[in-house]
C-alpha cells in the first residue's frame, strides 16, 4: 500500500496500490506558489518507508528517492521561504535510516545521501539565506551526522565512508563560515566543529584507525583550523580559537592513545602540533596575544610538551 497525501490550495487524498513495493507512505504539503516536490518509492525492493515533504513559500524544491532495497527508513523535508532546495537519496539496502532537512529563509540548499547504510541518521537545519549543506554516509553502520547553520552563506560538508559507529557534528552561526569533516574507513570516530562569527574555516580528516576524536571551536573572524588524523587509535585532537586570523594545525599519524590541544586567543597567532607514531603522549600549546607562533613535534612513547605564550611576537619549537 502506497499513500500519497497532498495539500496545496485544497486537500486531496490519493491512495494507489503497487504490485511490488509495499507499505511505503508519502505525505506532501505545499502552500504558496511555484513549489516543486518529487517522491520516489516505486522500486519493487523498497518496503515500509516514509517520506514527508512540507513547503510553504515560493519556488522551493524538494526531491526524495528511497530505492533499491531501502527498508524501514524515513526522510523528512520542511522548507519555509523562497528558493530553498533540498534533496535526499537512500538506496542500496539502507535499513532503519533517517534523513531530515529543515530550512527557513531564502536560497538555502541541503543535500543528503545514504548508501548501504544501516541505522544511519542525517539531520540538517538551516536558518537564514544561501546556506549550503551536503552530507554522505556510504556503506556505514550506525553512523550519525548533524549540521546546524544559522546566518548567511555558510557551507558545511560531511562524508563518512565504511565507518562504523562514527559521528559528525557541525554548528555554524554567522556568515561565510566553512566546515569540512571526513571519516574514511574509520570506526567509532567522532568530529565536532563549532564556529561563531565570519569567514572562519575548519577542516577535519580522519582516515583509518579506531576511536579517534577531533574538536574544532572558533569564535571570531578569519580563523583557520586544520586537523588530520590517519591510522590513529584512541587519540584526540582539539583546537580552540577566539579572535581574528588565528591559525591552528594538528597532525596525528600512526598515533595511539595520545592528545594534542591548541588554545589561542587574540590576533594572528599560529600553532602547529605534529604527532607521528607517538604513543601515550601529550602536547598542549596555549597562546594569548598577537603574532605568536609555536611548533611541537612528538614521536616515541610517553612524551609531554606543555607550552604557554602570552604577549606578542613570541615564537619557538619543541621536538621530542
Amino acid at each position: 500500500m502506497k499513500k500519497l497525501i497532498s495539500l496545496a490550495t485544497a486537500v486531496s487524498v490519493v491512495i494507489s496500490l503497487d504490485a511490488f513495493a509495499g507499505n511505503n507512505t508519502a505525505i506532501l504539503i505545499q502552500v504558496g506558489s511555484n513549489n516543486s516536490a518529487n517522491a520516489d518509492q516505486a522500486d519493487p525492493t523498497t518496503h515500509n518507508n516514509l517520506i514527508t515533504q512540507t513547503q510553504i513559500g515560493v519556488s522551493n524544491d524538494s526531491d526524495v528517492s528511497q530505492t533499491i532495497g531501502t527498508n524501514n527508513s524515513t526522510v523528512n523535508h520542511t522548507q519555509v521561504g523562497e528558493l530553498n532546495s533540498s534533496e535526499s537519496l537512500q538506496q542500496d539496502n539502507s535499513f532503519f535510516s533517517l534523513s531530515s532537512i529543515s530550512q527557513q529563509g531564502q536560497g538555502n540548499i541541503g543535500f543528503s545521501l545514504q548508501t548501504d547504510t544501516t541505522l544511519g541518521s542525517i539531520f540538517v537545519n538551516q536558518l537564514g539565506s544561501t546556506n549550503f549543506s551536503t552530507n554522505g554516509q556510504f556503506e556505514s553502520l550506525d553512523t550519525r551526522s548533524f549540521t546546524n547553520q544559522v546566518g548567511l552563506m555558510n557551507a558545511a560538508q560531511t562524508v563518512q565512508t565504511l565507518s562504523v559507529g562514527s559521528s559528525h557534528v557541525i554548528n555554524q552561526f554567522g556568515s561565510m563560515n566553512i566546515s569540512v569533516s571526513q571519516q574514511l574507513e574509520a570506526s567509532a570516530g567522532s568530529t565536532f566543529s563549532n564556529q561563531i562569527g565570519s569567514d572562519n574555516f575548519s577542516s577535519i580528516f580522519q582516515g583509518g584507525g579506531v576511536g579517534a576524536s577531533a574538536l574544532s571551536s572558533q569564535i571570531g573572524l578569519g580563523n583557520d583550523v586544520i586537523i588530520g588524523q590517519s591510522l590513529t587509535s584512541l587519540s584526540s585532537a582539539v583546537a580552540n580559537q577566539i579572535g581574528v586570523m588565528n591559525g591552528a594545525e594538528v597532525l596525528q599519524q600512526n598515533t595511539t592513545a595520545s592528545t594534542a590541544v591548541i588554545n589561542q586567543t587574540g590576533f594572528v597567532n599560529f600553532a602547529e602540533i605534529s604527532q607521528m607514531g607517538a604513543t601515550l603522549s601529550t602536547a598542549i600549546t596555549s597562546q594569548i596575544g598577537s603574532n605568536n607562533s609555536y611548533l611541537t613535534t612528538q614521536t616515541g612513547v610517553g612524551q609531554t610538551a606543555i607550552v604557554v605564550q602570552i604577549g606578542s611576537l613570541n615564537m619557538g619549537s619543541t621536538m621530542q
